[in-house]
């Protein structure tokens, strides 16, 4: 019986087969669709240390204009930024005025003295505006051009920067690409960086984008190649027929899709030919903002073609911003991911936050391993205001620089991870960030981050529990890595909702969930009900919990443990303190797999001399701890051997 139930079951999921079932009409898999070739991810020599700063607008011109002297060597010294992004003179004008312009020498040599300083240079540039370059900020491709606008249902167009966004499917690309070229060839940048590389929605909001005439005849013909002949048995409609829709459906879902694929298209259309057709050969990535409310900006097909992954985080708290880095990892999988801080002031850019936002913030960023990425606001201004937030910042990055050992080279310590899924989201409108990662940072426990999308290739059997909270939307190929590996002996934990739809969210007419209990082999499929269930099985099942022993002045915001091994055996611990109200020292107890070891650790604290000695008391899973000092916001923990 057992052989006849599994034999059902793959064939369920992988030959994609008919299931009818009473009351129900038939359900098929959806045809498979080509993979987009993707080159190599490129530059990791240098993107996985980047540390970098952009000026914007004025801020730009203060940092290039004139004979800058040693400025770079004393940024570089001080914030160990090492990689900066600019504008051409051509379009810094648009966003300073006519009073504060570089001329092409003065931009050129300035260009020049941040690479003797061992910059990295970044171009800044755009797909949807053209990087601001005259031809689309002065409305000449809009006149030129409105074939190449991105428009919504009602035909209306999205003029943020006062003039429509430009479409990929379009001419719009190819002509943005010879821009960038232009570019590359002129200033010989290390990298080419694509600002807000997304569809958006129309002006007046009546829908998202694009309904344009190309991104018609695109979608039209992707279904045409997809599905062929089956087109109507899976919509309803023959392929010639095929129009976006405008109505929720799985038509519509499809096309949600579609958005994303094509946007991933035209960025490693951009890659490649920028690496073909250039002496620089520079690294591309995009400006995504993979946090998004919704599914509206059709980023989620990209990040397999970027050489590294960014996003700005601004308007968050330190709370938010490493569950934010838990995504993003997850996202980036095997890319560096870079992140936007939002250190500065959104009322008065001139100004930087208050200190312990900022070290929080940026401490948040750094425990995931996580690139720096700084506006350069604040960083000359308001000396008395600003002095103490910019100390916080050249500590933490001072000691990056001079530890490189404790972030370079690290694997996440423990055997949890949990999915982020990017279709449910899509789909079902779940929470991109799941509920129960929070119930885990405060137990102490740091779950590793999965991609549904990049499920079908991700290796589980480093895990022993994965969480899969309102994982409704699962692709077939992913529901067979995740029973291959229960069957191996994997502890999936899931909500009621697992698997019930398909990748583009259709309604499966069979229960994944029961089909993985039936033919569960040495594993287990645990149903939790709430956030409460979920951590009462996981500190059943694996003992990975670093405890905070709390003081008598330890509050309730809390204190968050992440923890990695180096390549030669340590264990490394990134801690952030949440809450500017825990002072003091407090304790931490350490799980009780690490056991038959005598520890020494030291502890690394932003705008200390020197590491100093940690205590470590018990041994032999006798409940261990660490006596630890007070920490504003940010220190690392090294312990110099682990079971």
């Amino acid at each position: 019986m057992k052989v006849s139930v599994r034999l059902t079951w793959l064939a369920v999921i992988c030959l994609g087969v008919t299931v009818s079932l009473a009351g129900q009409g038939q359900w098929r898999s959806l045809p498979p669709e080509e993979p987009i070739p993707a080159l190599e991810v490129r530059g990791r020599e240098w993107t996985r240390q980047g540390c970098i700063v952009q000026p914007w607008g004025k801020s730009q011109w203060d940092i290039m204009h004139g004979e800058i002297g040693d400025l770079p060597e004393r940024l570089k010294r001080k914030f160990g930024f090492n990689a900066i992004i600019v504008v051409p003179p051509e379009t810094l004008k648009y966003h300073t005025g006519p009073q504060y312009v570089l001329t092409e020498e003065e931009f050129s040599r300035s260009l020049e003295a941040y690479r003797r300083a061992g910059y990295r240079i970044i171009m800044y540039t755009s797909i949807t505006n053209c990087g601001h370059g005259p031809v689309w900020q002065e409305g000449y491709l809009s006149k030129e051009h409105p074939e190449w606008s991105q428009i919504d249902a009602a035909g209306d167009t999205r003029n943020i920067y006062h003039n429509p966004w430009l479409c990929p499917n379009t001419g719009a690309l190819d002509f943005t690409i010879e821009y960038t070229k232009g570019l590359v060839k002129r200033y010989h940048p290390d990298a080419v960086m694509l600002d807000n590389n997304q569809f958006m929605w129309g002006e007046n909001g009546a829908s998202p984008t694009c309904y344009c005439d190309s991104c018609q005849r695109n979608f039209k013909e992707y279904v045409k190649q997809r599905f062929a002949s089956e087109t109507k048995s899976f919509f309803g409609i023959k392929a010639e027929e095929v129009r976006i829709p405008t109505e929720a459906g799985d038509l519509y879902n499809l096309w949600i899709h579609w958005r994303s694929r094509s946007m991933a298209e035209a960025v490693e259309r951009f890659r490649r030919r920028l690496v073909e057709e250039t002496q620089a050969k520079p690294v591309l990535f995009a400006n995504t903002q993979y946090m998004w409310h919704d599914w509206s900006l059709a980023t989620d097909g990209q990040f397999q073609h970027e050489d590294l992954v960014l996003s700005e985080s601004r308007f968050l708290d330190s709370v938010w911003m490493s569950a934010k880095m838990v995504v993003g990892k997850a996202l980036a999988k095997d890319r560096p991911l870079w992140n936007y801080l939002g250190t500065f002031d959104e009322k008065d850019f001139t100004l930087l936050k208050p200190p312990g936002e900022v070290g929080r913030l940026t401490g948040a960023t750094m425990m995931h391993l996580s690139n720096p990425w700084l506006v350069y606001y604040g960083f000359d201004q308001h000396d008395e205001k600003n002095g103490p937030s910019r100390k916080v910042l050249a500590d933490l990055f001072f000691l990056r620089a001079e530890h490189p050992e404790l972030f370079n080279g690290l694997v996440h310590w423990g055997s949890i991870s949990s999915i982020i899924s990017v279709r449910s989201f899509n789909y079902q409108k779940t929470t991109m960030i799941p509920s129960h990662l929070e119930k885990l940072r405060k137990a102490g426990i740091a779950s590793e981050g999965i991609c549904d999308l990049y499920l079908d290739t991700k290796e589980l059997a480093q895990y022993k529990v994965v969480v899969a909270e309102e994982v409704s939307s699962l692709s077939a190929a992913g529901v067979k890595v995740l029973s291959d590996w229960v069957r191996a002996g994997g502890v999936l934990i899931s909500t009621l909702d697992l698997g019930d739809c398909d990748e583009i969210g259709r309604k499966r007419p069979f229960s994944v969930r029961e089909q993985l209990k039936a033919d569960k082999g040495k594993g287990q499929l645990v149903i939790a009900k709430n956030n409460d269930e979920i951590l009462r099985e996981i500190e059943e099942k694996v003992a990975e919990k670093f405890a905070v022993v709390e003081s008598e002045n330890t509050a309730a915001r809390f204190i968050e443990v992440r923890p990695y091994k180096s390549a030669n055996g340590k264990l490394i611990l990134h801690v952030v303190n949440h809450g500017e109200e825990v002072k003091g020292g407090w304790k931490l107890r350490l799980p009780e797999k690490i056991v038959g070891w005598e520890a020494r650790g030291r502890i690394y604290i932003p705008g200390r001399p020197a590491a100093m000695e940690i205590k470590v008391s018990g041994k032999n899973g006798a409940g261990a701890t660490l006596e630890m000092p007070g920490i504003d916001a940010y220190a690392i923990v090294e312990l110099d051997s682990i079971s």
